[in-house]
């Protein structure tokens, strides 16, 4: 279908999974979270990719339990998210990455991962939605992070810390 009907596809989507209970979505849920997944890696408009985004999210609030063994995957495409120059999409992957650490089994990897994202781009707007998501990700451990994740931290502070005035 056209844009239109897969982005109203992906609301109606998120409106059954609030309103279903889990343990009826239960079957459902690993299959719906790798097929978003793999949709989302298309070359697709900004509103489509914000919609699939949103739908993840909504996901990972309905059964983040069960879609746990996804995290890896789903830590990589909400990293594709913030790296998107829509504003709107990355809101949504700052959004997924918040919600991610709850369910992460690696959050030191998602703290590094998401750090990484601040040095090698230049867009003032990225390096903020990932600044932002960092903080909620940060406010959600309940143990400092890694050596590795500290190391990427400080690489991403000190970048920033040239552009002060931006942030």
């Amino acid at each position: 279908g056209d844009v239109t009907t897969r982005v109203s596809s992906c609301y109606g989507i998120s409106e059954i999974l609030v309103l279903c209970d889990q343990a009826s979505l239960k079957p459902y849920m690993s299959k719906l979270a790798g097929k978003l997944i793999n949709v989302f890696g298309g070359k697709f408009p900004s509103q489509l990719k914000e919609a699939i985004l949103q739908t993840m999210c909504c996901t990972l609030e309905t059964g983040g339990a069960m879609i746990k063994a996804f995290a890896p995957q789903l830590q990589s495409t909400f990293i594709k998210g913030i790296k998107d120059e829509d504003t709107a999409t990355r809101d949504q992957a700052q959004n997924g990455l918040s919600l991610l650490v709850k369910v992460t089994p690696r959050p030191d990897a998602l703290v590094a991962e998401t750090a990484g994202v601040i040095g090698p781009t230049d867009s003032r707007e990225v390096q903020l939605s990932a600044f932002r998501a960092l903080d909620t990700i940060l406010d959600s451990l309940t143990k400092p992070p890694n050596a590795t994740a500290i190391t990427k931290l400080q690489a991403a502070l000190e970048k920033a810390e040239s552009y002060t005035p931006d942030f």
